[in-house]
């Protein structure tokens, strides 16, 4: 059976059995790309072992997309082909490509590859011998941390519009925390409430209130940086955490926000064209010197404020 399928067997540490396999194959990286759906050449990275083992965003993979479907391993030392001239996986040192396609209950789940950098690889029949040992062992282990993966991230997403969810708010704004009070650092919160959605929802229909919802989700992903963390907070909240921003600049922020609301028309689909206000409640960490619970507890007091002075209010929370 080998190390490599002693090590799946005899304890769960995927990180550590993926570096076991990259030691086995005496390969310089070990990347593992799982589709989004069947058939597509959209890949996301399960597992890189150049990244420390972190998931990374979506991307087109037409290496992945073309040797998914393979019934064997392919080692490749040869990249004049153009799905090897746009891959991120080939680089000018790579000298061989091992291509592990990997199936599980009848389906393609994933492609592993194993790159070798500025050698030759004698080896390589013994290592094509390896993985074909392991293979059915190594693709219960991707399917088991697909699985994993999964079920985590349906803790972590809110389904209604894609957003992270607000469990997924209170562990962030917790690390954000942590990490400004250890290293004097800075970050402020907006807590935003979409004004009058009740009665959206009353003239209108629950779908419509969703989709506006829906609406309103992509609207704030597009509107704030990408270090920006933009989440559900619940009902008709959204929570938005933004790193290093001082005291001063977030009431500009959220000014910005709600000015760009009131302009903004959004259209539903088979729906009304809506025109919204939202109420904004803003706080800065360590102008504010509180625990997470307590920030957000204030920021839930603001926009109680804004919203007795009739919403479509900016307010800014002081210590």
């Amino acid at each position: 059976m080998g190390n490599i399928g002693e090590r799946i067997l005899n304890s769960y540490d995927f990180s550590g059995i993926m570096e076991s396999i990259k030691k086995e194959l005496n390969a310089d990286r070990i990347v593992v790309r799982v589709p989004v759906n069947e058939e597509s050449e959209i890949f996301r990275t399960l597992y890189d072992s150049k990244e420390n083992s972190r998931i990374l965003g979506e991307k087109r993979d037409l290496v992945a997309s073309y040797f998914i479907s393979s019934d064997t391993p392919s080692l490749i030392n040869e990249f004049k082909d153009d799905i090897f001239q746009s891959s991120d996986i080939v680089s000018d040192n790579t000298s061989n490509l091992l291509v592990v396609p990997l199936r599980f209950s009848g389906k393609n789940i994933a492609v592993m590859f194993a790159v070798y950098e500025n050698k030759e690889t004698p080896e390589s029949k013994t290592n094509i011998s390896v993985v074909n040992e392991n293979l059915p062992l190594i693709s219960l282990l991707i399917a088991y941390r697909i699985k994993e993966l999964e079920l985590t991230e349906s803790v972590f997403i809110d389904k209604l519009t894609t957003l992270p969810s607000p469990t997924y708010f209170w562990q962030r704004v917790d690390e954000e925390y942590r990490r400004a009070k250890r290293y004097s650092r800075m970050f402020s919160i907006l807590l935003v409430d979409i004004d009058n959605l009740r009665e959206i929802n009353e003239k209108y229909g629950h779908r419509t209130a969703d989709k506006l919802l829906r609406k309103f989700a992509e609207f704030l992903k597009s509107h704030f940086r990408s270090t920006d963390i933009v989440t559900r907070f619940g009902g008709d909240e959204f929570a938005i955490i933004l790193p290093e921003t001082g005291a001063q600049s977030v009431y500009q922020v959220a000014e910005g926000l709600r000015l760009r609301v009131m302009t903004t028309p959004f259209e539903i689909e088979f729906g009304p064209t809506l025109n919204i206000t939202v109420t904004i409640s803003a706080i800065n960490y360590p102008a504010v010197p509180l625990d997470p619970d307590a920030l957000v507890e204030k920021l839930l007091a603001g926009l109680a404020e804004g919203k007795s002075e009739g919403g479509n209010r900016t307010v800014l929370k002081n210590y």
